[in-house]
């Protein structure tokens, strides 16, 4: 026999059996396997019979699963998939004809004249073939006796519930004083032997056994002696247990080599039928490859010992596992002694804690006592608990990490993720992401996780960091602080600059709360404090540039129906702008208290003639631009007057205030009213509108724009048609392009519009861009859709795709408009928001296949006669392990060409290469240049990543370690 467990010899035909992983209810899944299934047949035949799929392989057989592989001259297959617990499980049995082993080395084998496979696996199956038939073969000889060898091997399995035959006594039962004893004895152990009747008060629920229902049994031998304290019963040879509790429901299965059952005295009629009464049992000893199982934990062990009047059990060499339905993983536990103290609840000594499969894992927690338990969590969710004390986190049996005690959920690893950087700009960097509550040794409350970062970030020095997340019923948040305490390092800012620091503090802290409160309202809470200007921009890159928004603020709203109310307060703590897109436009962030809002949204009026939209404010607010100067963020004299439009040393807010912007509070009343009416004549939809806006200053911004008047009006009237057109053509099939028939659809639209306003818009500072950032002057937009739509699949599955979909826009603006502006849009809910002048838009999207599609996107400024913008790109899935994009961009007011391209490619089922370059067709250079290789490893992923990036002149080489199930490891503050 082959371990783990492999090959059962039989004569002929022979039994495979694989490794377990997992468990479930179909005969065939003891055990689970996570490994894909690869097969090739010269010519296979395929059907489907009651559920099942069948596959007849011939010819130059081969079949792997996992480390496992055999070949065969003919093979029959059956398939059955059974969805468990969130997985989808195949259970494959296999009958091969002459198997024998495969070229090569390395793979476990089996060979035989009839050799007989079965694996239950949640991988993948794959199978190609030179020639394949979808008909019946079922009439084969060898499916017939595949069929047979299958059912023989159901009906051993199912020996338990279907009992023994009628004459199973006479030939297994042998009477005391014929055979010598059996030479089976229970483990030296702490617990008390059977026969001292010191039975325990359990609670039912928390019992090992059931105390009512029957033991079933089953055995090559089966010896009973009867005694005057007690009875036993020897069982010899392929031993099978199993309890069943007083509902008929099967609650535990015990299997094992040798076992013996200590009863209340009792003649042998007591366990006639292969069965007794649980409550006569009082302990059970289990030898030689011991399984045990009540489908929500799995134990093997070489002995185990039970004593069922105490409610304890003692496991030597043991290992204890579990599945965790939640993130899909598996949880082993293994330890030299290992304790059950109750159904759901085992400690170990000297023992180590794993999501990985083998004996000798990659990464364990090893502790001198642990502690694993099952519970049910307040809202129904399973949860696995873990504690363990004198605790080491171990990289294959290396120990890295020491911590008293360790606890909480077993599938959240202590070291979330561990990342080793080297930069030729910053030097060596360490980063690593702990579980806090793993660490404080408490468990996770629902709904809420708390991770710690304990850093080392080059010539920075080291720091340390929490990030806390929750998200309850009533209220979701996060928050987020890092500290480095003593930085001695260079920032080197994407402008040009290098800020060097001399021993200084710095730090971020940065919270959002959202409260749902009774009777609609809402509460948001956010709070920003940062240290300096370029912290951000140096730690974390992408928060700077994309991040949400950093602000102190407490935004209040109630909301039923269409009508909503909100108060917002909002103060910015910092006295800079922190985040650089902020920075360049408008380059100041703006105070409001307070600021109350009133909104109403599709309100339905005149018997849903018309529709209302209104919204008011009322705000005392002021323009909060930063005391730091651009040159302090990088940039220097010719570039920070092209952006900000003053020097590189003159302060923000002194700019600001030069540009005559008031930087004091200011109360503002702004009301817009819009009312539509839809309409719909033959096939024409028209939607006529009209809308009105008051805006209204407590002071003048004569020194600003030299607008003398503290209000404005302004009016917009317009209407909105759109139409549509279909013609099918049922006659076009082109297998090539995947198209099955095709429906083209056009929708032709047109917008019309005009605003007029009493002031020119752009004399008053913005506070809001959907307040002062308006325009006037009239707006044409003549639009035009087509959409060439197709079928793809399979007679009886056909499914509707867009083929082919392209937009194109004529605008046309009046002379009021911000015609200058580059990368003209217009936007036709609201025409005041539009920008630019007049201008072609026109976007393509081509679904080519299933695994091609083709974008593309091009802006043509007509004020200038040149293409302001126009990009194209492509992506496509060539086949399951290689994938690959690229694009190009043109933007001409920059100016800037860009050509990005990158694959990922699936060298192996545990290695994964990704490769990204940006590359500067202006400057003929590559901006950027990225190049990540991921090896998988059991619940594991090690990530190599080599950069380049020219802007910073930056090389970077990374080694990042990550765990599977937990959320994707970032640099952003907020997930960015």
């Amino acid at each position: 026999m082959i371990a783990l467990p492999g090959v059962q010899a039989d004569d002929v035909p022979a039994e495979v059996t694989l490794a377990s992983e997992a468990r479930t209810q179909s005969p065939l899944a003891d055990p689970v396997v996570s490994a894909d299934a690869k097969c090739f047949g010269r010519r296979v035949s395929a059907w489907t019979e009651k559920g099942a799929q069948f596959l007849l392989l011939d010819g130059d057989v081969s079949i792997t699963i996992g480390s496992y592989a055999f070949r065969a001259e003919r093979a029959s297959l059956r398939i059955d998939t059974e969805r468990s617990q969130g997985r989808r499980i195949r259970h494959i049995s296999a009958y091969l004809q002459n198997a024998k082993s495969p070229v090569g080395e390395g793979a476990i084998t089996a060979e035989g004249t009839r050799l007989f496979v079965t694996v239950s696996t949640t991988g993948e199956f794959d199978i190609s073939s030179d020639a394949w038939k979808d008909e019946t073969a079922a009439s084969d000889p060898l499916v017939i006796e595949a069929a047979g060898r299958l059912e023989r091997y159901l009906k051993s399995l199912s020996g338990l519930t279907a009992g023994l035959p009628d004459d199973a006594g006479k030939r297994l039962a042998i009477e005391p004083g014929n055979v010598r004893p059996l030479p089976i004895q229970p483990p030296a152990a702490q617990l008390p032997v059977p026969g001292t009747n010191q039975a325990a008060t359990v609670d039912p629920e928390s019992r090992i056994m059931a105390a009512d229902g029957i033991l079933a049994f089953n055995a090559d031998k089966l010896v009973f002696q009867k005694g005057e304290g007690e009875s036993t019963l020897s069982l010899v040879g392929n031993v099978r247990l199993m309890q069943i509790d007083g509902d008929g429901k099967v609650t535990m299965t015990l299997r094992a080599e040798n076992v013996v059952i200590f009863m209340e005295p009792m003649d042998m009629a007591g366990v006639a039928g292969n069965r007794a009464k649980s409550g006569d049992v009082k302990a059970i000893y289990l030898e030689s490859n011991v399984i045990v199982s009540d489908n929500e934990y799995t134990v093997r062990a070489p002995r185990i010992f039970y004593d069922l009047r105490r409610n304890k059990a003692l496991v030597l060499e043991a290992v204890l596992y579990a599945w965790d339905p939640k993130k899909q993983i598996p949880l082993y536990m293994r330890a030299e002694k290992l304790r059950q103290e109750s159904r759901k609840t085992w400690t170990g000594s000297k023992a180590r804690f794993t999501t990985s499969e083998f004996g000798e894992p990659h990464v364990a927690i090893a502790a001198d006592r642990m502690t694993f338990q099952q519970k049910t969590r307040d809202n129904g969710e399973p949860a696995n608990l873990f504690t363990a004390v004198h605790s080491t986190v171990r990289v294959r049996d290396v120990p890295v990490f020491y911590w008293p005690v360790l606890g909480g959920d077993a599938q959240d690893t202590p070291l979330r993720s561990i990342s080793a950087t080297y930069s030729t700009r910053n030097g060596p960097e360490i980063r690593t992401t702990w579980d806090l509550f793993a660490i404080l040794g408490r468990e996770n409350p629902t709904g809420v996780s708390l991770d710690g970062y304990l850093d080392y970030v080059g010539k920075h020095g080291p720091a340390i960091g929490a990030d806390l997340s929750y998200e309850r019923p009533d209220m979701f948040g996060r928050i987020n602080a890092y500290l480095v305490p003593l930085d001695n390092g260079n920032d080197e800012l994407a402008a040009g600059r290098t800020v060097s620091h001399d021993s200084e503090m710095r730090w971020v802290f940065h919270g959002i709360h959202r409260h749902y409160l009774p009777d609609n309202w809402e509460l948001t809470l956010q709070l920003s404090l940062i240290s300096d200007e370029a912290f951000l921009e140096e730690f974390f890159f992408e928060d700077a540039y994309r991040g949400r928004p950093h602000e102190t603020s407490l935004y209040l709203k109630k909301q039923e129906e269409d009508a909503a109310f909100s108060l917002l307060l909002s103060y910015d703590l910092n006295d800079f702008t922190p985040q650089l897109i902020t920075l360049q436009t408008p380059g100041y962030t703006v105070e409001k208290l307070p600021e109350f809002g009133w909104f109403q949204v599709g309100t339905p009026l005149w018997e849903n003639r018309l529709t209302y939209f209104g919204e008011t404010r009322l705000s005392y607010m002021r323009i909060h631009a930063g005391s730091d100067k651009p040159v302090d963020r990088g940039f220097n004299e010719p570039v920070s007057q092209q952006v900000f439009g003053h020097g590189a040393f003159v302060p923000f807010d002194d700019g600001v205030g030069a540009r005559g912007v008031p930087t004091e509070f200011v109360l503002r009343f702004d009301t817009r009213h819009e009312i539509q009416a839809p309409m719909k004549f033959s096939i024409f939809n028209i939607t006529p509108y009209v809308s009105a806006r008051v805006t209204a200053y407590d002071e003048t911004f004569e020194a600003f724009g030299g607008e003398d008047d503290p209000y404005r009006v302004f009016a917009t009237a317009g209407v909105r048609l759109h139409t549509h057109f279909t013609n099918v053509y049922d006659d076009i099939d082109i297998r090539l392009l995947d198209v099955h028939r095709l429906r083209h659809v056009i929708e032709p639209s047109v917008d019309l519009s005009y605003g007029a306003s009493t002031s020119d818009p752009r004399s008053f500072p913005i506070f809001d861009p959907d307040v002062e950032g308006i325009s006037d002057g009239y707006g044409i937009r003549l639009g035009l859709r087509n959409t060439l739509q197709t079928q793809r699949g399979v007679e009886g599955a056909w499914r509707s795709v867009d083929w082919v979909t392209l937009d194109t826009d004529l605008v046309l603006r009046g002379d009021n408009s911000d015609a200058g502006l580059p990368l003209a849009r217009y936007f036709s809910y609201r025409p005041e928001y539009s920008r630019g002048g007049d201008h072609i838009y026109t976007r393509l999207l081509v679904a080519l296949t299933d695994s091609l599609a083709l974008a593309g996107e091009v802006t043509y400024d007509l004020e200038r006669t040149e293409l302001a913008l126009w990009r194209v790109g492509a992506s496509y899935i060539q086949n399951p392990n290689l994938s690959w994009f690229v694009n190009y961009t043109e933007i001409d007011d920059l100016p800037a060409k860009l050509l990005s391209w990158g694959f990922n490619y699936d060298l192996t089922a545990k290695y994964r290469i990704g490769f990204v370059q940006t590359i500067d067709m202006e400057g003929s250079q590559s901006r950027n240049i990225s190049l990540l290789v991921t090896r998988k490893l059991p619940r594991w992923r090690l990530i190599a990543r080599i950069s380049h990036d020219e802007i910073l002149n930056e090389q970077q080489f990374s080694i990042i370690i990550v765990p599977d199930g937990i959320r994707a490891f970032n640099s952003g503050l907020f997930g960015n």
